[in-house]
């Protein structure tokens, strides 16, 4: 309602930006328990960053941490009108370009519809770059740098949010 009629024409671009970028902050810090994510063109200087790291070459969006971790979270946040396919192939190849990250990372891609209902997606895939094979695949372990107690209170912490969406009549989702 607010993008369709409250907006005017040449702001709603800016709008779904923000939009984007705001779901995928949420997401990271509320969902996945990151520290708050800094944009990628305020670090030139990252840790494990490969020969293709620039700001002309397209960098991810934003770049995240956990804590007790050394793995880097790259996080590209796409909004649109109306996303589809396009948009989040064009993010993902972003996010997977050659040369990119010389060292394990973590890729995150977030992708935020405004009509004809508000929904994010979230893909999650860890690299390991010393194999060139994703880490989740079956070959290779999952790289965990958390205890399984952290693990199991944050499942904790997020069960009554759980339950009280569950709850809802399906007409309000």
């Amino acid at each position: 309602m607010v993008y369709g009629e409250g907006t005017e024409k040449t702001a709603r671009a800016p709008f779904a930006y923000r939009l984007g970028m705001t779901m995928a902050e949420w997401a990271c810090q509320g969902l996945m328990g990151l520290d708050p994510t800094i944009h990628a063109e305020a670090l030139p200087l990252l840790p494990g960053r490969g020969p293709a790291w620039s700001p002309k070459n397209g960098q991810p969006d934003l770049v995240g941490f956990r804590p007790k971790s050394a793995l880097t979270w790259l996080i590209e946040a796409n909004a649109a009108r109306r996303l589809g396919k396009p948009h989040l192939a064009k993010g993902a190849r972003q996010l997977s370009r050659p040369g990119l990250m010389s060292s394990p990372h973590l890729r995150l891609l977030c992708g935020t519809s405004i009509e004809h209902r508000v929904f994010m997606t979230i893909d999650v895939e860890a690299v390991d770059r010393t194999t060139g094979h994703d880490a989740g695949s079956d070959d290779q372990e999952q790289p965990t740098n958390e205890d399984d107690a952290d693990l199991l209170e944050l499942a904790h912490s997020r069960t009554l949010t759980y339950f009280a969406l569950q709850g809802l009549p399906s007409e309000s989702l």
